[in-house]
């Protein structure tokens, strides 16, 4: 469960600078489980990095990794489209 409620410290409401191809990753792999005939799986790991920063690793047969930065400054949030 994702906590959109602003200021609690987690930015879930949209406040990364570059989450748009890791959403449009995670959407797709979805997808192709759902159309699969079979079995699928698919695995998300968060890791905290520095800076202000998070690793997402999808897994399912093939890894895909993105580093998504937190906008810390109304500058950084104007650049997030």
């Amino acid at each position: 469960m994702v906590d959109s409620n602003p200021g609690t410290g987690n930015a879930a409401n949209g406040k990364w600078l570059n989450l748009a191809p890791a959403q449009t990753k995670l959407n797709t792999l979805f997808m192709d489980i759902l159309e699969h005939p079979g079995f699928g799986e698919l695995h998300v790991n968060v890791r905290i990095m520095k800076d202000a920063r998070k690793e997402v690793i999808l897994n399912s047969g093939k890894e895909y990794r993105f580093v998504l930065v937190q906008a810390t400054s109304m500058a950084d949030e104007k650049r997030i489209v």
